[in-house]
């Protein structure tokens, strides 16, 4: 299946936010870098965010880093729809 998906990257064009924590062992942070460079989608429209020290539940981390992280989210889609 990761083939699969793998093969899939190159039609993906529409924009997207990819956030992971840095300790994260569930979804690796490097998927998020296949996504970034293999993807269609037009760089402006996409991005990657990389959160030190963080694992896999990052809206479910400490206060002061799951604001940060909803934000991140919350800020993207704001640039996204103002396009």
């Amino acid at each position: 299946m990761v083939a699969e998906v793998k093969q899939a990257v190159p039609d993906i064009q529409l924009p997207f936010l990819a956030v992971h924590g840095q300790e994260d062992t569930v979804a690796l942070p490097e998927s998020s870098a296949h996504l970034l460079a293999r993807s269609s989608t037009p760089a402006e429209l996409k991005r990657a965010v990389v959160y030190p020290g963080l694992k896999h539940e990052l809206f479910h981390e400490a206060p002061e880093h799951r604001v940060k992280c909803i934000g991140e989210v919350v800020t993207y889609i704001e640039e996204q729809h103002a396009k």
